[in-house]
C-alpha cells in the first residue's frame, strides 16, 4: 500500500479497477474502514458495478473469517467478538494467497458471515473461474496487529471508507438494538469494543490507496451500475 492515500471518485475506481482486470490473474480489492462506515453495501455495489460493464467480479467479507461463537466462548474472546483477534487471519492470508495464484480452472469456495445467527458459514461463496475480480471488505485490511499486516499485503488496492462519526454511531446503535442488544448493553458495547476498534482503524487510513467519502461513493456506484434506459 502507500503512506498517502488519495480521494477517488466513484468514476476514476471504476476505470482504475477495469484497467487492473485487462491482465490475466486475478485481482483482489480491499474496501475498509471503521465499524458501520458503509464498507458491505459499497462492496456490494462495486461488484454489482463491476459486474454490470462485463467484469467478473465477485464480493467477499473478511467477517467469514470471524472465529465461531463455540471457539469465541472457549478462548474466553466472546465479549470482545469482532476485535481483531477474534478472527482467523492466517486463514484468510491462505485464502487470498489461493485466490492471487488461481489459474482459473475451477471454483473456489469462500465463507461468508449470516448477520441473522450472528456465525460464519462456509463455501457459501463461490468464486468460479472466470473471475477477474475480487472485493473483499473489512474492517482490519490494512491494520499490523495480531497478524493483520500480512492481509495488507496481498491486497492489490484498497480503498478506504469514511463516513462521519454520528451516522456510524447511529448505524451501530441500531444494529445492536436488531441483534437484541438492550440500551445499556449498546452503549457498553459501543464504548468497550466499537471505538477502540474504530481508533484502530483509523490508524491504518493513511496506508490505503484510495479515500472516499461512503455517502457519496455509494450514490455514484449505484447510479453506475444501474442499466443504461
Amino acid at each position: 500500500m502507500t503512506d498517502h492515500a488519495d480521494n477517488i471518485t466513484a468514476n476514476q475506481l471504476i476505470d482504475t479497477i477495469s484497467r487492473m482486470a485487462t491482465t490475466s490473474n486475478l485481482k483482489v480489492v480491499g474496501v475498509c474502514g471503521p465499524p458501520a462506515a458503509g464498507k458491505t453495501t459499497i462492496a456490494t455495489v462495486l461488484a454489482q458495478t463491476l459486474n454490470h460493464i462485463g467484469i467478473q467480479t465477485v464480493p467477499v467479507s473478511a467477517d467469514g473469517w470471524h472465529l465461531s461463537g463455540a471457539q469465541l466462548a472457549a478462548q474466553q474472546l466472546t465479549d470482545k467478538k469482532g476485535a481483531p483477534d477474534t478472527f482467523d487471519v492466517d486463514g484468510l492470508a491462505a485464502t487470498l494467497q489461493r485466490l492471487r495464484a488461481s489459474t482459473r480452472h475451477h471454483n473456489i469456495y469462500l465463507p461468508n458471515y449470516d448477520r441473522v445467527i450472528h456465525e460464519p458459514i462456509a463455501a457459501r461463496t463461490v468464486a468460479p473461474p472466470e473471475t477477474q475480480i475480487v472485493v473483499l471488505e473489512g474492517n482490519y485490511l490494512l491494520c499490523d496487529r495480531d497478524g493483520w499486516g500480512t492481509i495488507g499485503a496481498m491486497l492489490d488496492c484498497c480503498l478506504y471508507v469514511d463516513t462521519p462519526a454520528k451516522l456510524r454511531h447511529e448505524r451501530l446503535t441500531n444494529r445492536h438494538h436488531a441483534g437484541g442488544k438492550t440500551l445499556r448493553e449498546t452503549n457498553d458495547w459501543i464504548r468497550r469494543i466499537d471505538t477502540p476498534n474504530t481508533t484502530l482503524v483509523e490508524q491504518s487510513r493513511s496506508h490505503a490507496t484510495w479515500t472516499c467519502d461512503g455517502q457519496s461513493m455509494l450514490q455514484n456506484l449505484t447510479y453506475l451500475s444501474q442499466p443504461c434506459p
